[in-house]
């Protein structure tokens, strides 16, 4: 899936056309590239911690993860996770808007772990925790080309300061 030559214009902030919707089909579709980005990010961040000696997911392995995958995202063959989470999103979304409840907030409350481990960059030489050790460096000196890559960018840095 060459994900380069798809026009993302219909991704919109609040300003402008106040008629402006969606159909759920293309909401799903955001979804589903929306997971299957964090999919991505938090698997490479697993295999970051554990390369590390470290059990725990901190703050700057994910932050790491993402924007690692701001570059790999697009140059994956994400077609295949693509499709299967478009179709269990397909059945979570008519669950979520049919079924959400207050109670629901109260189950997925971040629990914090009392364990506290010291971040410790990973000395293996495999190709993720290389990409992991240099990512601040090439993210630091990249200019984004693409409003998606600005909106990325923006984002990931407003995420990492709070």
């Amino acid at each position: 899936m060459d994900l380069n030559n798809v026009d993302f214009t219909f991704m919109k902030t609040g300003s402008g056309d106040n008629n402006f919707s969606i159909s759920d089909d293309e909401k799903i579709d955001i979804y589903s590239l929306i997971v299957t980005f964090m999919e991505n990010a938090i698997k490479s961040a697993s295999v970051y911690v554990k390369h590390s000696g470290r059990t725990i997911i901190q703050t700057m392995d994910v932050k790491l993860g993402l924007q690692q995958e701001v570059f790999m995202f697009l140059k994956r063959d994400n077609i295949k996770t693509l499709e299967k989470n478009r179709k269990e999103i397909v059945k979570d979304f008519y669950k979520i808007e049919n079924e959400y409840t207050e109670e629901d907030d109260e189950d997925n409350n971040i629990i914090e772990n009392e364990k506290k481990e010291e971040f410790k960059k990973s000395t293996c030489n495999c190709e993720i925790c290389e990409n992991m050790n240099t990512i601040n460096q090439n993210w630091n000196n990249w200019t984004p080309s693409t409003k998606l890559e600005e909106i990325l960018k923006k984002n990931i840095d407003i995420m990492i300061k709070k």
